[in-house]
């Protein structure tokens, strides 16, 4: 993870988009920094733990395998330590409120196939999935409402964030952050539901969220620009465009019929139920969510083609459609058969509840 750092500061600082796309590289590389130094020590103390609990003298008794820290028994403060490491490196990661900083000037300011790596692949909401609750389950348990509490900040925080957006790259940044801490709240929920509809929201991020910067990126190229002021009318020069990244934006929204509507109806279920009125203004968070795509939207794609740069552009051409059409099909068939997924990932959730002596 930390050895993608170097090739990502240079694919940002001299290959960005921004005028400070330097100073965009330096601060995504010393955030991730500082986030690693936490999961480091996190997972020091486990296997300093696992020798203590053999009774070795370190480093014979040291081990760093995945079942065999799952079995440890910390004690109350040593599994309080490292529950807060492993949550605050990976906090940093996700990124989440209110270590999310860094996204938007990422966004902004590098190359946009690294902004849509880094919305599309939310490895920190995983890492708290797979690492920080499973080896730490009694204080996640313990602490249920710090994370529901972030989620929910995280939800409002970024959709208002996103609602005051000129530029479609710094709205999907913005989105992404809120959407994120949807997945925070589902995973504080610890039940079958919000972890599955977690797991699908992150597979979801992947295409929705990179799909959309990718097409945000193809606009780019053809006009220079992503601010709406140099929009507008969009859709009547490049109408193929416009119709997939709507698809795209409602996917994002949750709409019937798309990926996104399984895995947020599941989530918002699943925090109506463990957190009600957390979950009721995660409700308030999507429908501001709703507001801002298609404010944006509306302003980029409709009315009259007042840029030359914009009635003399192409539309996409046939790799660019193969790709993203390949995204919409996986937007389509996940959202009107959304078993397939759900049935792939009980198994592992089942287990996952289990580690935490919760029933499914």
């Amino acid at each position: 993870w930390e050895l993608s750092l170097a090739p990502l500061y240079f694919l940002i600082s001299l290959w960005g988009l921004g005028p400070n796309r330097r100073y965009a590289a330096v601060k995504y590389t010393l955030m991730m920094l500082a986030g690693g130094v936490p999961l480091l020590f996190g997972f020091l103390l486990l296997g300093f733990a696992h020798a203590d609990s053999l009774g070795a003298v370190v480093p014979a008794g040291l081990a760093f395998d995945y079942p065999g820290l799952l079995a440890l028994k910390l004690p109350h403060h040593l599994e309080s330590l490292v529950f807060f490491l492993l949550l605050l490196g990976f906090l940093v990661k996700t990124p989440a409120v209110p270590f999310h900083t860094w996204l938007p000037v990422v966004s902004m300011e590098g190359p946009v196939a690294v902004a849509a790596l880094m919305t599309g692949l939310k490895l920190g909401a995983y890492g708290i999935i797979r690492f920080a609750v499973p080896l730490a389950p009694n204080l996640a348990q313990e602490f249920h409402w710090l994370l529901a509490g972030l989620g929910v900040t995280g939800i409002l925080y970024g959709a208002l964030l996103a609602l005051a957006q000129t530029n479609l790259r710094q709205m999907l940044a913005c989105s992404s952050i809120s959407h994120v801490g949807l997945v925070l709240l589902a995973i504080a929920s610890f039940n079958q539901a919000g972890i599955q509809g977690a797991l699908f929201q992150l597979l979801n991020f992947t295409v929705v969220a990179g799909g959309l910067f990718l097409l945000t990126g193809f606009l780019y190229q053809r006009t220079g620009s992503t601010d709406i002021i140099s929009l507008g009318g969009a859709a009547a020069t490049m109408p193929r465009l416009a119709g997939f990244f709507l698809l795209f934006g409602l996917a994002s929204m949750g709409v019937p019929g798309t990926n996104g509507f399984p895995a947020e109806f599941l989530m918002l279920m699943s925090a109506l139920e463990s957190h009600t009125g957390a979950g009721l203004a995660a409700l308030a968070g999507v429908v501001i969510g709703a507001g801002y795509f298609l404010r944006l939207y509306r302003q980029a794609f409709f009315g009259p083609v007042e840029s030359k740069v914009v009635r003399e552009a192409m539309d996409l051409r046939p790799r660019e459609l193969f790709i993203i059409g390949l995204f919409a099909l996986f937007i389509l068939l996940n959202g009107l058969f959304p078993q397939g997924i759900l049935d792939f990932t009980h198994g592992a959730t089942d287990r996952w509840l289990g580690l935490l002596g919760t029933s499914g």
